[in-house]
């Protein structure tokens, strides 16, 4: 029971309502389900003082939540920071590597169009060669048929 029950004068109650006019019996239930609400329904001072430290208490522990929320925060905002230099970094590395590749590129296709000539070159030189070589096969061919020819005649002109 609390104080607020406690203090209740039911006796009271009902002969003020019967001086206003109410007949005993409704000023009976009156004062009893008056009395029954008090009783469970309403909160005391030190009810309420209750109340308010569990308040403060709670308060107390969001505003600590709220300390590592911002503390987490900061550390995002951290990490944030780093993944900017870290992106920057690497998109310099990117673009590094973009103009080396360009150079190489540039270097590889001089020296594809140098070989290239130089192929073509050994090639003309090689073709020449094959067909110096055909001629003088073909010289040395016509010139080994001569001398077998000779050489058939005088052994039929020599043989008895």
């Amino acid at each position: 029971m609390n104080n607020a029950a406690r203090n209740f004068d039911r006796l009271t109650y009902i002969d003020t309502l019967k001086e206003a006019g109410i007949d005993e019996g409704s000023a009976r239930a009156h004062a009893n389900a008056l009395d029954a609400a008090m009783r469970d329904g309403l909160a005391t001072k030190q009810d309420m003082q209750t109340i308010d430290k569990a308040f403060v208490s709670v308060e107390r522990r969001f505003m600590s939540i709220d300390q590592r929320f911002t503390s987490i925060d900061q550390r995002f905002e951290t990490i944030d920071a780093k993944m900017d230099v870290l992106d920057a970094k690497i998109n310099a590395l990117d673009q590094k590597f973009e103009t080396k590749f360009d150079v190489l590129d540039h270097k590889i296709d001089r020296v594809e169009m140098t070989l290239r000539a130089e192929i073509k070159t050994s090639e003309a030189t090689v073709r020449a060669e094959i067909a110096q070589s055909a001629n003088r096969t073909v010289i040395w061919l016509g010139g080994t048929m001569i001398a077998l020819s000779g050489i058939v005649l005088a052994v039929v002109k020599l043989a008895p």
